[in-house]
């Protein structure tokens, strides 16, 4: 009986090592948090060449998804660099728009766009080292990262409102060039 316990034991504790070492790209969301933990067995990060970076929170939706594998990795082993996005603050009014009933809406809706201002940060992951930031004005009301109509209110009627309110978010445009010197990959 005491061996079955004991094997049982080793098996059970066996599992668990393993699962909790299986190490998911997601794990890596934890350098943009007030922990900056770096993750020493991270890819280190290179001068030359291609270097993968992880994009963290909405930063995934924000930069074009079918990109190289640099800014789309699929192996967190090859990953040298993080790119961490928060917003710093909401500024003025910008406009508002008005918006007529929508299908299966009796009512329309105003959205009021406001600008904000975001920091985007980029790690290495390996030392947990502050590579760049920069800080960025929303220049983008819709919803989609690659929409470049100008008229604002036109761009953001796709865009979800939160309580009447929709805040201007960085372009593609502006975030590739800004990670693009960084990743060294083309765009």
């Amino acid at each position: 009986m005491l061996l079955f316990i004991a094997l049982f034991g080793a098996g059970f504790f066996a599992i668990a090592a393993v699962q909790a070492s299986r190490f998911e790209m997601s794990d890596y969301d934890r350098m943009c948090g007030e922990d900056k933990k770096p993750f020493p067995n991270a890819a280190p990060y290179e001068r030359d060449g291609a270097r993968p970076i992880y994009l963290s929170g909405d930063l995934t939706t924000m930069v074009h998804p079918n990109d190289p594998t640099a800014w789309n990795p699929d192996d967190p082993s090859t990953v040298q660099l993080i790119a961490c996005m928060k917003q710093l603050e909401l500024r003025d009014l910008v406009q508002t728009c008005q918006y007529g009933p929508s299908p299966g809406a009796p009512v329309g809706r105003t959205v009021n766009l406001f600008r904000a201002t975001y920091e985007i940060a980029v790690y290495e992951l390996r030392t947990g080292r502050e590579v760049a930031k920069a800080t960025m004005l929303g220049e983008r009301y819709s919803d989609n990262p690659a929409n470049t109509d100008q008229d604002r209110c036109r761009a953001a009627a796709d865009a979800p409102d939160y309580l009447g309110r929709r805040l201007g978010q960085p372009s593609r445009a502006q975030l590739t060039g800004f990670l693009a010197p960084l990743v060294h990959a083309p765009r």
